[in-house]
């Protein structure tokens, strides 16, 4: 997703937590092959929407996963921590 490569994953553990299906990848169910043989054709025939997930995807890679992000977090866990 930070590449900004399409993303077709099985919507299991934690996956769906950071592939939102339809908005920036495709999710398909476990142990089903042919949903994900449907997904890559469909995503084969459709580059357009392909390139709106990827860049979706790489939209919220960065705000989820910043430094900035990962330092608020830690700061937040610091101050917690503190105030116990």
């Amino acid at each position: 997703m930070a590449g900004g490569l399409p993303v077709i994953a099985v919507g299991a553990g934690a996956i769906p937590e950071n592939v939102e299906d339809g908005i920036t990848g495709t999710l398909v169910p476990r142990e089903n092959p042919d949903a994900l043989a449907d997904a890559i054709i469909k995503a084969i025939k459709d580059p357009e929407r392909l390139e709106t997930l990827a860049c979706k995807a790489r939209d919220v890679v960065r705000q989820k996963f910043s430094w900035d992000r990962a330092a608020d977090q830690m700061t937040k866990l610091y101050q917690a921590l503190r105030n116990q």
